[in-house]
């Protein structure tokens, strides 16, 4: 069994020493909050104080950012904690995206489920398995091209 702890609105210049605090009173992640912060910036921190510990995030707002620019994010994350990050995403209420990330607030369900599908096309983009071909209906279209397949 894992016994892991939870963070939010971490300051980035004390996530490290928050992080391996956890990590010596024995807990085995720490799952980080968007809560005020951006989530991945604070994963990044405390992965590289705590080399032990599982990171996530807890969970990270997708629609403000394009399935690129998180997909980047969390291959980076993953590189760095040597596949010990784990991306959590999650859609946020109405208000936040559309006052707070001026970002549209349409079918929020269908619109996570083609966000997946693109990360994980782009992930395998990545590993240089295939090139990115998807045709979602939700999402604006991305393009990666060859020569960017080698990370």
């Amino acid at each position: 069994m894992r016994i892991e702890a939870f963070g939010a609105g971490m300051e980035l210049h004390r996530a490290g020493e928050r992080a391996a605090a956890f990590a010596r009173a024995g807990f085995d992640g720490l799952w980080l909050a968007e809560a005020g912060r951006t989530a991945y910036l604070i994963c990044a921190a405390s992965a590289l104080a705590a080399p032990e510990l599982r990171i996530g995030t807890a969970v990270a707002t997708a629609f403000p950012r394009s399935p690129m620019v998180t997909a980047q994010t969390a291959w980076e994350l993953a590189e760095a904690t040597r596949g010990r990050f784990v991306l959590g995403l999650g859609t946020q209420i109405k208000a936040h995206i559309e006052r707070r990330f001026s970002t549209v607030y349409d079918r929020p369900g269908a619109r996570l489920r083609e966000y997946v599908l693109a990360l994980r096309a782009i992930f395998r983009a990545f590993q240089g398995t295939e090139l990115i071909v998807l045709q979602a209906s939700a999402l604006p279209q991305c393009a990666l091209t060859p020569e960017r397949t080698a990370w």
